[in-house]
């Protein structure tokens, strides 16, 4: 039987103002110093599609998560790998060093500087009710590795002109205790603190905490080790929280034979207002010797997505009546490696602020693979595999951000300083049928419960649907606008959308720069290089089957490739100059 302490309800405190919530619009990642393909890479969701810098990363990332965190507008303010934190200006913050004290802590941050090894155990949160100031909470190890602690470090950013200065250092949360490799939070239902949930190693117990204005309470105990949960040992991999803050899911790996290993999800309900978890259900996958798998649940918190065996993306249906026999095989790994030979094998998983899951890889590439739509059945979640492509090489995890776009649960016992759900407006827009480049998908990403949407389009129509398909009538600039409402509010949000029917393309890499043009493309592709080179020219299928190969035996600087022999589709296209650098790769169209 399962047991429950009484937890803290929230606490009586003045009114306060709603944030903007971006801030997870920055991720920074990378590895190693800075040279090509290698150092920092900062992820900006701040546009309507993610942007990249490449810049001179000052530590080494390790197997660590990549940890950062920005301000309620979205502005990068520090970044960290366990062992340094790290302002916007890639300076080391006053204070900032010596982080994570311990016998590995020369190991993991002095010799060589890797950064402190974390599967789940790090994130940022702000701490509430101080504008600027931010709770970093890192793991150590201990010296006979099997068991550790969490802390806590405090950053103001207002210090020192806004470059930051470090508090409170190295704070005992709790431990040492068994290694605990992963937790997660979430905003308690007053809309203000901060729920971090941390399961212990091996036992089905959940230890929570409450971050607050002046301090952290906790923690507060559940034990459900109950005789089905009891059967199972769980070597922790990762845990996650529905973007809704209503579902617990932690995935584990279990030896349920003694020899053969399975993954199990223990699946709860979630309590926001008393941080308490309920109606346990064990999810059993049956594919036998997995590893490192992962979950990540979509922006509407219907679909669980888990990553098993490094080659297995399954989906999980959160409101069918049998969970455990909605699962669905997605995708299976296509086999890609890189032309160094790294592979592209399935790891980690996030969920974005542009509403895409994004998945690294086992080997630490610089692909990310994608979900483009995770609030959609089956297949059509159009799962695409390294799809995304990053300046740097990438630690081998994603980021540990919890949503901070849930706001207060109006009218709960918790609803009690004068919070309000005011609806942000936001969206983005991507025309993902090449085929027909003036129809238009909307992505509604606007949080703080919305109500009603009103789209429009700029040419003189509207639509009242969430995220509406719409064709244009021509090539040009549209103003579109949504206007969200609810009870409370009205907020709107307007992006200029730019549709052309011909474009110009440009990839470029180790080996140099090429444009590609037209795009879309009838009869001839035309390829002018910066620099004359000669190689291999690869045109390849989405699915990666190879339907074209040219060999370029002198180097040139402009080249004409037919392609009247394909049909009509969307095709990648490569260039190897024969040595281990990464090719120049970027997609076209072919349309007649």
């Amino acid at each position: 039987m399962y047991k429950i302490t009484p937890i803290l309800l929230a606490l009586l405190l003045p009114l306060a103002i709603h944030a903007q919530g971006k801030n997870d619009y920055q991720w920074v990642t990378g590895y190693g110093t800075f040279a090509v393909h290698f150092g920092g890479t900062r992820i900006n969701f701040n546009a309507n599609e993610p942007a990249f810098t490449h810049f001179a990363l000052p530590y080494h990332f390790g197997f660590d998560i990549p940890c950062s965190i920005s301000d309620e507008e979205g502005n990068l303010q520090f970044y960290s790998n366990g062992c340094q934190i790290i302002n916007k200006e890639h300076e080391l913050i006053e204070n900032g060093d010596d982080l994570s004290p311990g016998f590995f802590q020369s190991i993991e941050c002095d010799n060589p500087p890797y950064g402190y090894d974390s599967y789940q155990s790090m994130t940022i949160l702000p701490r509430p009710g101080h504008p600027g100031r931010y709770v970093y909470f890192h793991p150590t190890i201990e010296s006979d590795i099997s068991s550790g602690k969490i802390l806590y470090t405090e950053v103001d950013m207002n210090a020192n002109n806004g470059k930051g200065k470090v508090i409170l250092k190295n704070q005992l949360l709790r431990g040492p205790h068994p290694i605990e490799g992963a937790f997660t939070s979430v905003r308690h239902s007053n809309g203000r603190d901060w729920w971090i949930i941390i399961p212990e190693e091996s036992v089905n117990v959940y230890n929570s905490y409450l971050l607050t204005p002046d301090t952290i309470l906790g923690p507060f105990s559940q034990n459900w080790e109950d005789a089905e949960a009891a059967m199972y040992f769980k070597a922790g991999w990762n845990v996650v929280i529905s973007p809704d803050g209503k579902k617990f899911a932690r995935v584990t790996l279990t030896w349920v034979d003694g020899v053969n290993r399975f993954n199990r999800i223990f699946l709860y309900d979630f309590d926001r207002n008393t941080g308490a978890l309920s109606n346990p259900q064990v999810l059993k996958v049956s594919d036998p010797n997995v590893y490192a798998s992962w979950a990540a649940i979509s922006p509407n918190s219907r679909f669980l997505y888990l990553q098993i065996a490094q080659n297995k993306l399954y989906q999980y249906d959160l409101h069918a009546q049998d969970i455990e026999g909605s699962g669905q095989l997605i995708a299976e790994f296509d086999g890609f490696v890189t032309p160094l030979g790294f592979s592209a094998a399935f790891h980690a998983m996030a969920l974005a602020p542009d509403n895409k899951i994004y998945m690294c890889c086992t080997s630490g590439i610089q692909y990310y693979h994608t979900i483009h739509a995770p609030d959609e059945p089956g297949i059509a979640c159009d799962f695409r595999q390294h799809d995304f492509e990053l300046p740097t090489v990438n630690n081998a995890q994603m980021p540990n951000f919890p949503n901070f776009r849930l706001g207060p649960i109006d009218g709960s016992i918790c609803d009690t300083l004068g919070l309000d759900n005011l609806p942000v407006a936001h969206f983005r827009w991507e025309a993902k049928d090449a085929l027909s480049p003036l129809k238009v998908d909307f992505a509604d990403l606007s949080y703080y419960e919305p109500a009603t949407w009103l789209w429009d389009f700029g040419e003189g129509t509207t639509s009242q649907d969430t995220s509406p398909v719409h064709l244009f009538p021509a090539a040009g600039t549209y103003q579109v606008c949504l206007t969200v409402c609810n009870t409370n509010d009205c907020n709107t949000a307007c992006r200029e959308v730019n549709l052309m029917t011909v474009s110009t393309l440009s990839a470029q890499g180790e080996v140099g720069k090429f444009l590609l043009s037209p795009n879309p493309a009838a009869d001839v592709l035309h390829l002018q290089f910066e620099t004359p080179l000669k190689g291999e020219l690869v045109i390849a299928d989405l699915s990666g089957r190879k339907v074209d190969v040219l060999t370029i035996i002198e180097e040139t600087k402009i080249l004409d490739l037919p392609i009247t022999h394909l049909a009509n589709g969307i095709y990648m296209l490569s260039f190897f100059d024969g040595s281990e650098k990464i090719p120049l790769t970027t997609k076209f169209v072919v349309l007649r």
